[in-house]
């Protein structure tokens, strides 16, 4: 009998294993995910973000997780259905807060620059060697290990350009859409075009304000390396549905002094934003409730 047949099938059996233990070992890609990105090689990262009712949180997670992010330390606010979430997250380390009930949008950055100070010298228990300040509307797309792991040594802050996103009349996800424009190009970005930064955990890099990073309390272009846009950038999904755009302008519209507002877009979405939950309070918050027709749910 040929022992050709029993040869052929071990070959296969073998040929099935590799293909399962390579499948096993390869990082699922998602937008801007790179071979370098698998967990164990190059720079430990970790992003620090202050977030308030993220839509397709999970999604964020797991894009980041993808391109090498190993740490997550989040300020959560308003949000305790998110909070259960992120019990369940072994690589996040989260606090929860509330937001400003008087002025939301001029007291935004200090809260966010207060917790990512707070998180410095954590991330350098941590044994990170960047922290990365990005919102929870933001994807980070590139070969992050590869571009900061090749970042000099002498250089402790990186800077980073953004694209705000462009969308069509449906998208799946918050971060499906495809076309954007690129800020620092002169483009007609809608929100912010001066990018965001990371920084290295050493002592007098901090958090400046929502877009810099620091070098003993200014912006130093000594350390500071200008990151290309071809090797890594951020991609800005604002506002990336109508009742996204809706909840963060209501919630902005709160005693804002319109004066310290900078952009004309959050102008507009605000006012409309004001006449909107001016209709919502009338019809979905309404105090006139008869007691013929009135229930309370059983707790």
């Amino acid at each position: 009998m040929s022992d050709v047949p029993l040869q052929c099938g071990l070959l296969i059996a073998i040929f099935i294993v590799l293909v399962f233990l390579w499948r096993s070992n390869t990082v699922s890609p998602v937008a801007g995910a790179n071979a370098s990105a698998i967990v164990g090689t190059g720079p430990k990262l970790a992003i620090a973000v202050m977030m308030r009712k993220p839509t397709d949180v999970a999604l964020w997670f797991e894009h980041h997780r993808s391109v090498g992010v190993r740490r997550f330390y989040v300020r959560l606010e308003d949000s305790p259905g998110v909070a259960a979430f992120l019990r369940t997250q072994s690589d996040v380390y989260f606090e929860e807060g509330v937001s400003d009930t008087e002025n939301n949008y001029t007291n935004q950055i200090t809260r966010q620059r207060d917790f990512v100070n707070k998180m410095l010298p954590k991330a350098r228990e941590d044994g990170i060697d960047w922290v990365i300040h990005i919102d929870v509307d933001e994807l980070l797309e590139g070969d992050v290990m590869k571009t900061l792991g090749e970042i000099p040594s002498n250089m402790l802050i990186g800077k980073l350009k953004n694209a705000e996103a462009v969308y069509a009349e449906e998208e799946p996800t918050c971060f499906s859409a495809k076309k954007f424009i690129r800020c620092d190009k002169g483009g007609p970005c809608t929100a912010y075009v001066n990018g965001k930064g990371c920084g290295r955990p050493v002592d007098g890099v901090t958090l400046g304000g929502a877009h810099d990073f620091v070098y003993h309390g200014k912006v130093d272009p000594v350390v500071t390396y200008q990151i290309p846009f071809d090797d890594l950038h951020v991609l800005h999904y604002d506002s990336c549905s109508l009742g996204t755009w809706l909840e963060k302008f209501a919630h902005m519209s709160k005693k804002a002094k319109m004066d310290d507002i900078v952009f004309p877009y959050y102008k507009k979405s605000i006012e409309v934003a004001v006449k909107a939950k001016e209709i919502y309070k009338e019809n979905k918050m309404r105090q006139d409730i008869d007691a013929a027709w009135a229930y309370v749910r059983r707790d």
